[in-house]
């Protein structure tokens, strides 16, 4: 309570001694009197949707409802018993102490008649509230006010933050996409000698047992890379004709990588071609997105049913899975 009450004092004093300078160098903006301009104040002041405050030496003098929903407060008169030092957190968010910067904002403010900027509030519970605040100093019968006009930019950091959410994926995909061509690479090399290899086996059972496995590790390998070069993908559809089945078939290794061993796929064939027109790199990834739904859906595990065939005049592709 002794050093809120310090910081209080020399703000208030602060305050003054800016105001007393201001007096002396600068008329401010004064309101000339006029006839119902205080019943007009207040009404535009209860209406405006921006929290608008008032406030001079000691604390508070006006506010509006939008003010006292702003801070979390439930009435104005709550505001009003306030000073501004009880609304700021200690510190900004730059680490700067909150009361030095703010007098370095209201000095500008009475010598360039307003400033507007961006300030760290705290709520009533103590969050932190970023805002939008245009300090407007006001001159009435030789008293200084202040008059602040108060934006929360919660909605607008969010978008911010999602912007940039949104540009680090795209810097992973990248740099994912970079991996894997490298990766799919040496991993071609690794098939084609194990390839290589197995013609030059003795026949030995074991050998071509490990054989196989290898060539099953690299087939898996090559499916995650796929799905790293599907995600890092940054072209234009590139569309073609191309057969729905012959593209499923081709997809399936890397469905069944992606599903685990606790999903079993079954594939009922179409009977005969299925061309359409499609973006072969988008139509794999449609797959995938789908048997990721499905094995989520069986977090157990379970069966996966895929079907490709003609229904009336349109070609189908169906996913089913056991899951609720």
């Amino acid at each position: 309570m002794r050093a809120a009450r310090a910081y209080r004092r020399t703000m208030s004093d602060r305050f003054a001694d800016l105001s007393h300078s201001m007096a002396r160098n600068s008329p401010g903006v004064p309101l000339p009197p006029q006839e119902g301009a205080g019943d007009l104040y207040l009404e535009l002041l209860a209406r405006t949707a921006d929290a608008v405050v008032v406030y001079e030496q000691d604390g508070f003098t006006a506010c509006n409802e939008a003010a006292v929903r702003l801070f979390g407060l439930e009435h104005a008169e709550q505001l009003l018993q306030l000073h501004p030092s009880d609304v700021s957190p200690p510190t900004q968010p730059d680490g700067r102490d909150s009361l030095v910067r703010s007098n370095e904002l209201l000095a500008q403010a009475l010598e360039h008649g307003s400033h507007r900027f961006e300030w760290t509030h705290a709520c009533a519970d103590g969050t932190p509230l970023a805002c939008e605040v245009l300090l407007t100093p006001i001159r009435i019968d030789g008293r200084m006010l202040v008059h602040a006009v108060i934006r929360d930019l919660s909605a607008v950091k969010a978008l911010e933050a999602q912007l940039l959410h949104a540009q680090r994926l795209d810097a992973l995909g990248r740099l994912a996409g970079g991996i894997a061509h490298d990766f799919n690479n040496l991993l071609a090399v690794l098939l084609g000698r194990a390839q290589l290899l197995g013609d030059h086996l003795d026949g030995s059972a074991a050998a071509d047992e490990h054989l196989a496995e290898l060539q099953d590790a690299g087939e898996r390998a090559a499916a995650l890379v796929r799905e790293l070069l599907l995600f890092s993908r940054r072209e234009p559809p590139e569309l073609r004709t191309v057969d729905l089945g012959a593209v499923l078939r081709n997809a399936l290794p890397m469905l069944r990588s992606l599903v685990g061993d606790k999903v079993d796929i079954e594939m009922q064939p179409a009977r005969g071609a299925l061309t359409i027109r499609a973006d072969v790199v988008l139509l794999e990834q449609v797959m995938l997105n789908l048997a990721a739904n499905a094995r989520d859906a069986m977090p157990e595990g379970g069966r996966l049913r895929i079907e490709c065939g003609t229904e009336g005049e349109r070609i189908l592709l169906a996913f089913k899975d056991e899951g609720s």
